[in-house]
């Protein structure tokens, strides 16, 4: 096969993409990071940033493929040219030896210009990311800590090329997309967590698991608009993408648990905290305040709950102990006056008690059977001690005002579900169950 002058690439043109694709690629590497993870997302709020930062290579692809591709450069040494082959096979070879798939780099000669198009991706395993407290929503007023674990993808197609004036980095949408799917949970979770003035024990929903998902795409721009961003325009930090998320979405599901300690005189109380958030079309703007970032959260407190163990261990039992205490004594009076007397109730409509035998008036006998039941429920209190997995339903709440710009506190509820009829337990029917 003939190869004309056009089939080689110098030794100068080596180091010229060399050096370029080094201060490009270093540029759009930190320009992702300030203007991509440092955004506040759902659960981990700008905490990419941070493992950006402490040079996670999971968080700076760009990088990692800028060393790859340098180390394919670098086997292209000690001859004066080098066939578009060579040079072909130096980076692919470089870029499957880092991990990185795709089809790699082509070549294409174009006069007397060169065009490298590239087609790479990679996919990471997940990292622990700390957990934002406010869970990136502050407004809720939420404050928990811990850790996510966040699986980054990339997909990067792009074109660098060598003309008359030098290095350029291709900027056009059909030339250079970048996207990146991040996909976050945060498994096994169990943390502290506070509400207003309630603490929590807080853990994710062992149904749907809390969740946040974006597919980002990024598009590249150079200052002067001309499609080819050049080494000396990265002078000064410019403005060298836009960052939207074409596709994303947050599932925030938590079960919380009042964590109170034993001397505070209140019921366990606890709810189903759901966020869900659609994130689709979003620009990201790190600067912003969020306040219209994405469509309005729908946010509810689902299955509200009092524990009837601890609602009876606290105010409520400690004042029908007191209760008991008192009426201990003349419990067994009670019961004699209020039992009904078995072969007189059966010739009758009514039942007969010693009251009805003593001609006690109706008001008198109302009010002894009226202390009678409050010292049955006294006595059935004090001996109230296995029913800590029960609970009495409070239905479920909405919030009608939109958190990423209203505080929870300044927001209207609405309810979504009333009072069960199918109670885990019927307080009834468990008091008249339980024997003193």
């Amino acid at each position: 096969m003939n190869l004309n002058a056009l089939d080689f690439l110098s030794q100068d043109q080596i180091n010229q993409l060399k050096d370029g694709i080094n201060q490009t690629f270093t540029s759009l590497n930190t320009s992702i990071g300030n203007q991509v993870f440092a955004e506040q997302f759902p659960l981990i709020g700008n905490n990419l940033k941070d493992a950006f930062d402490s040079g996670i290579t999971s968080i700076q692809y760009l990088k990692a493929l800028r060393d790859a591709i340098e180390t394919g450069l670098n086997t292209l040494t000690g001859n004066a040219s080098y066939t578009v082959t060579q040079v072909q096979s130096g980076i692919n070879t470089a870029l499957q030896n880092a991990g990185i798939s795709g089809l790699g780099v082509t070549v294409t000669p174009s006069g007397n210009d060169f065009k490298l198009n590239f087609n790479t991706k990679e996919s990471f395993v997940p990292v622990t990311i700390a957990l934002e407290n406010d869970l990136g929503l502050p407004n809720l007023g939420l404050k928990t800590s811990g850790s996510a674990k966040s699986a980054l993808d990339y997909t990067f197609n792009f074109g660098v090329g060598l003309d008359s004036t030098g290095f350029y980095f291709d900027t056009s949408p059909t030339s250079s997309q970048l996207q990146i799917k991040t996909a976050t949970t945060i498994p096994n979770f169990n943390a502290n967590a506070s509400l207003s003035l309630l603490n929590f024990t807080a853990t994710d929903s062992t149904g749907t698991h809390s969740a946040f998902n974006a597919n980002i795409d990024v598009a590249f721009k150079d200052p002067n608009n001309d499609n080819k961003l050049r080494t000396a325009e990265l002078a000064g930090s410019p403005d060298l993408l836009n960052a939207t998320i074409s596709k994303g979405n947050a599932n925030i599901n938590l079960n919380l648990l009042s964590a109170l300690p034993s001397n505070v005189p209140l019921p366990k109380f606890g709810t189903n905290l759901n966020v869900l958030w659609n994130l689709d079309g979003v620009s990201i703007n790190p600067l912003d305040n969020n306040a219209t970032f994405g469509s309005i959260p729908t946010i509810s407190f689902n299955n509200n709950t009092i524990n009837i163990g601890s609602f009876f261990s606290t105010v409520t039992g400690q004042f029908l102990n007191k209760i008991n205490m008192v009426t201990s004594p003349i419990k067994p009076i009670l019961d004699i006056l209020t039992t009904p007397i078995p072969l007189l109730s059966d010739l009758g409509d009514s039942k007969v008690t010693l009251l009805d035998i003593f001609g006690v008036s109706q008001s008198q006998a109302s009010a002894i059977k009226g202390l009678s039941d409050i010292a049955n429920l006294a006595s059935t209190v004090a001996n109230f001690t296995n029913y800590n997995n029960e609970y009495i339903d409070l239905g479920s709440l909405s919030v009608n005002g939109d958190l990423r710009s209203d505080l929870l506190i300044n927001s209207a509820v609405s309810t979504t579900r009333s009072l069960s009829t199918n109670q885990n337990i019927d307080l009834k029917s468990f008091l008249s169950n339980v024997k003193p």
